[in-house]
């Protein structure tokens, strides 16, 4: 597995959650990037108002590309 992304709807609203999940061999190669401006494709196509995410404090290479 080289990478894993979802975007859920929140039941009853235009708002999602997304979550990814990229391999440690792939990390920082602009892989992160891709996924998540495809992720903000689909929820626009889907007339979404909002996506967010739960970021760790930890991750602070997630926190600067959201």
């Amino acid at each position: 597995m080289i990478a894993i992304a979802s975007l859920s709807k929140l039941h009853g609203t235009n708002e999602a959650e997304f979550a990814m999940l990229v391999s440690d061999r792939y990390q920082c190669q602009g892989l992160e990037t891709e996924v998540l401006r495809r992720l903000l494709q689909v929820g626009r196509d889907q007339h979404l108002t909002l996506i967010s995410a739960e970021i760790l404090t930890e991750n602070s290479a997630m926190q600067v590309l959201s």
